[in-house]
């Protein structure tokens, strides 16, 4: 049982140290109802550190901070001006996923992303 816990508790520990990878999709229906999806994946670079993951797409800008405790802050905003969009403050869940999503519509820009396993 000790073994067991160990494994688990190990286990947690790399996927908590484990980078986030982050992509932004964009998924919009067209005149006949069919499904358009792009996606781009989000550029990454470290800072007094904190990660950033940011990318331009499709008139959003897409971001998401990890602090150095983990914690994940998140934006989704309009350009030209980025003032108006969606802010989430969180962590990712216990799979090391983390998702923010903002619909307009029939258009849905959601920023998903996953601590890769090395």
């Amino acid at each position: 049982m000790a073994i067991l816990s160990l494994l688990l508790l190990f286990s947690t520990a790399q996927a908590a140290t484990s980078p986030l990878a982050c992509k932004a999709i964009y998924r919009t229906l067209d005149e006949k109802n069919n499904t358009i999806e792009r996606s781009t994946e989000l550029s990454k670079r470290s800072f007094g550190g904190d990660v950033k993951h940011e990318a331009d797409f499709e008139g959003k800008y897409f971001t998401l901070t990890e602090d150095k405790n983990g914690d994940l802050f998140a934006q989704i905003t309009t350009a030209p001006d980025y003032t108006k969009g969606t802010v989430v403050r969180g962590a990712a869940d216990s799979q090391g996923r983390f998702t923010a999503t903002e619909v307009v519509g029939y258009t849905i820009y959601r920023l998903e992303c996953d601590r890769t396993q090395n």
